[in-house]
């Protein structure tokens, strides 16, 4: 998929390009595929077809439309932030029979650095089509390199990676634009310069997990699975030889975890998305 032709495509007036988040979920009487998708708002709904055929390995021509809450058909031709700009704005796909619910969960003022479109996150088949995402994004973004993302990204967090072989987390990195300037408070700065407060190597491992699970922005559930399978993957178990369960996960680094809450990065009093990345985006990335 040649998504720099997209580029070229017709635009409306002069607007600050955001990046969205797309959930995209596909409902069966057999079970579900979800994709969650970064892009630009600048995209037409004939470009996120693609991307969404990408994504769910669609690779046969079928009729297809999107539609909006009421059952209007759309233009096709219409860009991304008239319909799915705003967080919470949903389509429904449909690509022959099947039906694709799109909601947008998150969006952020774009860095010339993002890629166009990026899949972050997904689970569940679509046919015989599993959820690879290495796969996926190497359809997307074309030579863009897994070398080149990492090497703007914190050496400690490189090593969770490396040892982990979850070469799935390259993709969030990327999407996460590490080399955008950040805006952070001086106190905030101080903290998050101190972190992890732990120097026990499993608990320093559960920092990063749970700050690789948390920059995804899910809710509890989802960061919970991804620091745990993190975890597993590096190689830390129960005393049984099970995986760690996220509470264990999350005890490890508990002081630190404090710290996090206390910037608003996680917790009862956690900043907006925007600014909750800005506070990944300076733990994450590696020092200028």
């Amino acid at each position: 998929m040649d998504l720099a032709a997209a580029r070229a495509r017709r635009r409306g007036p002069a607007h600050q390009a955001r990046t969205i988040i797309l959930q995209i979920a596909n409902v069966r009487a057999d079970g579900e595929t979800h994709r969650q998708l970064g892009v630009i708002d600048s995209l037409e709904l004939a470009d996120l077809r693609d991307v969404i055929a990408v994504a769910f390995g669609l690779r046969e021509n079928a009729p297809w439309s999107f539609h909006d809450a009421a059952g209007k058909e759309l233009d096709r031709q219409a860009h991304l932030r008239e319909h799915l700009g705003r967080i919470g704005e949903k389509l429904t796909f449909c690509w022959g029979l099947w039906e694709f619910r799109i909601v947008t969960a998150h969006s952020w003022i774009r860095d010339d650095g993002t890629p166009w479109a990026l899949c972050v996150g997904g689970s569940g088949r679509f046919g015989d089509t599993g959820f690879d995402i290495a796969r996926i994004n190497a359809e997307l973004t074309g030579t863009e390199t897994t070398r080149d993302v990492m090497s703007r990204t914190r050496p400690q967090v490189r090593g969770i990676i490396e040892r982990s072989r979850l070469f799935d987390l390259v993709p969030l990195l990327q999407a996460l634009d590490l080399g955008r300037d950040v805006h952070l408070k001086d106190s905030t700065r101080e903290i998050l310069a101190r972190l992890p407060l732990e120097t026990d190597p499993e608990a320093i491992d559960a920092f990063w997990a749970m700050v690789l699970a948390l920059s995804c922005l899910g809710n509890d559930e989802l960061t919970d699975t991804i620091a745990e399978s993190i975890m597993e993957a590096i190689g830390w178990v129960d005393d049984d030889g099970s995986h760690l369960p996220a509470a264990e996960v999350r005890q490890l680094c508990d002081a630190s975890l404090h710290q996090l809450a206390a910037v608003g990065a996680m917790g009862p009093r956690q900043l907006a998305p925007v600014d909750k990345l800005d506070i990944f985006r300076g733990l994450l990335r590696a020092a200028e």
